[in-house]
C-alpha cells in the first residue's frame, strides 16, 4: 500500500485547518465584544457612583454584573408593529401557471400515457392539476428570470 497523502487529503486538511483558524478568530472577537461590554457597563456603573464613596465589590455586586450580563445576551430586536391597511401593495395575480399552447393541445389520454411511462406511473390526484411538463420552457417562466 502506498502511504504518501494524495492531493485531496492535503487539500482536506487545509480547509480544516483554514475553518480552525476563522473559528478562533471568531471566538476572540466574541470574547473582545463581551469584554467591552462588561467595561461599558462597569463605565455605566462608575457614573453612578460618582460622587460616593467606592465601596470594594462584595458577592452582591458580582451577581449584579452576572445579571447584566445575562439580559445583555438574552436582548433581542424588537420588531415594530405593522399596519397593513395603511400599506399600499401591488395587486397579485392568482393564475401564476398559464399552460403554453403544447400543454394545452394534450389529451387526458395522453397525459395519462406520459405519467405512466415518462414519470414512471407517477400518480397525481387532486382538483385541476396542472399536466406534466418536460422542459423548464413549457413551464411559462421567462429565461431570464431563471438566472
Amino acid at each position: 500500500m502506498d502511504e504518501s497523502v494524495d492531493d485531496f487529503d492535503t487539500f482536506m486538511n487545509q480547509m480544516e485547518e483554514e475553518s480552525a483558524q476563522q473559528v478562533n478568530e471568531a471566538m476572540s472577537r466574541l470574547k473582545e465584544l463581551k469584554g467591552n461590554e462588561i467595561k461599558e457597563i462597569e463605565n455605566e456603573e462608575r457614573e453612578k457612583n460618582e460622587g460616593k464613596k467606592e465601596e470594594t465589590r462584595d458577592s452582591e455586586d458580582l451577581t449584579d454584573y452576572k445579571d447584566e450580563l445575562a439580559q445583555i445576551k438574552k436582548k433581542k430586536l424588537e420588531l415594530l408593529d405593522v399596519d397593513h391597511k395603511n400599506i399600499q401593495y401591488e395587486p397579485i395575480h392568482k393564475a401564476l401557471y398559464v399552460e403554453v399552447p403544447d400543454i394545452k393541445k394534450l389529451t387526458k389520454e395522453e397525459v395519462k400515457e406520459i405519467r405512466r411511462t415518462e414519470l414512471e406511473g407517477c400518480i397525481v390526484k387532486g382538483k385541476n392539476c396542472p399536466k406534466p411538463i418536460k422542459t423548464w420552457s413549457e413551464c411559462g417562466i421567462i429565461q431570464l428570470r431563471l438566472f
